[in-house]
């Protein structure tokens, strides 16, 4: 499928570089980020946005792991589902607003 085209196999497929900004790009779904170094296409350090910094490991865009540094939690989100995240640590679902905060899924309201 990958072959095909019918697949993408590129984490973060369809971003471009900012203009006038060195190592920034904008995803057409995870937003804007900075990777300062990428030793591997599907695993590195970069700075998004929003969460800040977060070690990014995943085989494609429909399993993302973001590794988030000020909590030490592990994160996980698709393409399809993203401002939500799941916690592993929390055990519970996050979701994401565009001024950064995370509100926590409580059974019956965020």
């Amino acid at each position: 499928m990958i072959e095909a085209e019918l697949l993408a196999n590129d984490v973060l497929e369809s971003s471009t570089a900012v203009s006038g900004a060195s190592n920034w790009s904008q995803s057409n779904w995870l937003e804007a980020f900075y990777i300062p170094y990428k030793t591997s296409p599907n695993q590195f350090w970069m700075f998004h946005q929003n969460l800040k910094w977060v070690y990014l490991n995943s085989g494609s865009p429909s399993n993302i792991w973001l590794f988030f540094s000020s909590t030490g939690d592990w994160l996980w989100t698709k393409k399809s589902i993203y401002h939500y995240l799941y916690s592993n640590g929390l055990s519970s679902w996050l979701y994401l607003q565009t001024n950064g905060t995370l509100l926590r899924w409580n059974s019956s309201s965020w």
